[in-house]
């Protein structure tokens, strides 16, 4: 019986293994992970030059050796497009995209999971009051991001805090959060779980991670 795959698209460099070792334990055993990345065969020097034409444009992600980079996602698209469409011939059941920005609406002829989408179709599940708290990696980021959930209703407010950097960038991205925010989205997929449960107990409120959201997901589907 041919083994079943499963195709992960970063828009950094593959193998994700700070990504793959935690969603993983939600993928049955047997099936098998293939990894790509939009920068995978790009070097350091052609990377500089895939700059954001905007703060809507930003998108931060780590190359392999975990060094983080900050790039433009019109930049990116052509790649992008590229390589979502090579895992179909691989034969993977289903493809996952490993970045919570927002990208066109693809058409694969398995299924394609796009966190973004996941993440706000939760969102509109959740119906509250209180004030939405957005964490993002980049300062530039924050407007956009922030203003994406008022569209949808939410009373947000939105600050940054790299998952690449300074270690202690959540701890202090959460204390900012505490007592303003009655609910919490890590909105990138450099977010992980360690870095969640630090958030919830330093603020005191549900947290939204879109990483375990993805691998939730997976684990239904697959």
């Amino acid at each position: 019986m041919p083994v079943k795959k499963i195709g992960f698209l970063t828009i950094g460099q593959a193998p994700r293994v700070d990504i793959t070792s935690e969603v993983k334990n939600f993928i049955p055993a047997e099936i098998e992970i293939v990894e790509k990345g939009v920068l995978d065969n790009l070097t350091r020097e052609e990377i500089s030059e895939l700059v954001p034409k905007g703060d809507a444009d930003v998108l931060v992600t780590r190359l392999r050796d975990g060094t983080e980079v900050t790039i433009g996602k019109e930049s990116i698209l052509p790649i992008f497009r590229e390589k979502l469409f090579e895992f179909e011939e691989e034969g993977v059941i289903a493809v996952a995209i490993l970045c919570s920005g927002e990208f066109p609406d693809f058409k694969l002829k398995v299924p394609l999971i796009t966190p973004s989408k996941l993440l706000c179709g939760i969102l509109s599940s959740i119906s509250m009051q209180g004030i939405l708290g957005v964490m993002v990696p980049s300062e530039h980021q924050v407007k956009t991001v922030a203003g994406t959930f008022r569209s949808m209703g939410f009373s947000a407010i939105g600050i940054s805090a790299s998952p690449y950097g300074d270690e202690f960038n959540i701890s202090r991205a959460a204390r900012e959060l505490k007592g303003k925010a009655d609910l919490i989205i890590m909105d990138c997929f450099g977010y992980n779980l360690q870095m969640k449960r630090e958030v919830q107990e330093i603020t005191d409120v549900p947290v939204l991670l879109v990483r375990s959201l993805l691998a939730r997901m997976l684990e239904e589907l697959l």
